[in-house]
C-alpha cells in the first residue's frame, strides 16, 4: 500500500480503510472525554498535539485500526496518572467515506447493489468504531454505471431519486443530500 496523501497512517475502521483524513476528530474525542470526566481545566491541546505528532512522525504502522489507536491513547493516559480521563475516553472515528461506485463494482446488478446499500446502512456495525458521520460518495458515477450510460439521462435522474428514496426508507438516521454525495449522521 502506497501512501502519498500525508504522513498519517491509514486508519482501519471495520472493513474500510481511510487514508485521506485530518485529525480534528481526535480533538473532539478529547473534548468529550474532558467534559464527561468533569475535568474542564485538563490541557487537552497538549495531549492532542502529542497524538498528532505520534501519528505523523512516530507511528511505524502503515495501517492502524481505530480501536488500537484509542487503546494506545487510554494506555498513555493511564501512564500519566489520568485514569478518570482514560476511563471516559470513547472511540470516535473521522467521517467515514464509502464510494457507491466502488460498491457497485462489487455488485454489478441493480438488485445486488440495493442489497449492498442495505448492508452498508446497518449502522450498528459502525457504532463499535465510533463512527458518527457516514458519507456515501460518487452517486453520479454510480448512477450512470448502474444505468449503463456514459452521459446523464432522464433514467439516471429517476434512478438517483430511487437510490435516495431507498436510503431514506431503510435509514432511521438523518440524511443530507449533497451534489454528489449523501451524508448520514449516525446517533
Amino acid at each position: 500500500m502506497i501512501r502519498f496523501i500525508s504522513n498519517l497512517p491509514t486508519l482501519k475502521i471495520g472493513n474500510y480503510y481511510l487514508y485521506d483524513y485530518n485529525t480534528t476528530w481526535l480533538k473532539t474525542a478529547l473534548e468529550r472525554m474532558r467534559t464527561k470526566a468533569q475535568q474542564p481545566n485538563f490541557p487537552i491541546e497538549e495531549i492532542y498535539q502529542g497524538i498528532s505528532t505520534y501519528l505523523e512522525k512516530k507511528c511505524k504502522l502503515k495501517v492502524l485500526p481505530i480501536e488500537t489507536l484509542f487503546h494506545r491513547i487510554r494506555k498513555m493516559l493511564h501512564k500519566i496518572e489520568c485514569q478518570k480521563l482514560a476511563n471516559n475516553l470513547k472511540d470516535l472515528s473521522p467521517p467515514l467515506k464509502i464510494s457507491l461506485h466502488q460498491e457497485l463494482e462489487k455488485n454489478k446488478y441493480e438488485l445486488g447493489f440495493f442489497n449492498r446499500l442495505n448492508q452498508i446502512t446497518h449502522f450498528s456495525q459502525y457504532s463499535q468504531y465510533g463512527v458518527e458521520n457516514l458519507e456515501l460518495t460518487d452517486i453520479t458515477q454510480c448512477t450512470k454505471s448502474l444505468n449503463g450510460n456514459k452521459r446523464w439521462t432522464k433514467k439516471c435522474t429517476h434512478l438517483r431519486k430511487e437510490i435516495i428514496s431507498y436510503l431514506n426508507e431503510i435509514s432511521t438516521e438523518t440524511l443530507e443530500e449533497k451534489e454528489d454525495s449523501i451524508h448520514l449522521k449516525i446517533g
